[in-house]
């Protein structure tokens, strides 16, 4: 019997496979070429998203430090790298260019854990913040 064949990713492919879904679900994300796979949201990850979002839009409002988005968007830092966190803070100067692409730094990455999301977010995308220099994730 023989040993299965690892496939590598890369954003490329990631962004065909996004690009299949019309509502964007399941999001495809890759980190040094291992696929990771999420499920549609359930509402109360939505609501997590939703009062995240609240809080730090109106912080940020107030310290004018960089802006906040939710999810999708193709943060990437490299071709086997290309991450979506569910809400995330770049740097004002970053945020006022046009395209994902602009985005090289994150003040920000949060993920709101859902039941088969923990080994992605707690290990795998945790450690690509950490090498990429995002100074918080939670």
């Amino acid at each position: 019997m023989g040993m299965p064949v690892q496939r590598e990713y890369t954003a490329d492919m990631v962004r065909a496979l996004n690009d299949q879904h019309d509502w964007g679900w399941p999001r495809y994300e890759v980190v040094d070429g291992e696929l990771l796979v999420t499920p549609a949201p359930r509402d109360w990850h939505q609501r997590a998203v939703a009062r995240l979002l609240g809080a730090l839009s109106e912080y940020l409002e107030r310290e004018l430090v960089g802006e906040v988005l939710p999810a999708p968007a193709d943060l990437s830092w490299g071709p086997k790298k290309l991450v979506q966190p569910d809400v995330f803070v770049m740097p004002l100067d970053e945020a006022r260019k046009e395209g994902w692409s602009a985005v090289r730094h994150l003040l920000l990455a949060i993920e709101v854990l859902s039941p088969g999301s923990g080994r992605g977010d707690r290990i795998v995308k945790r450690q690509l913040y950490q090498r990429e220099g995002v100074p918080l994730y939670w």
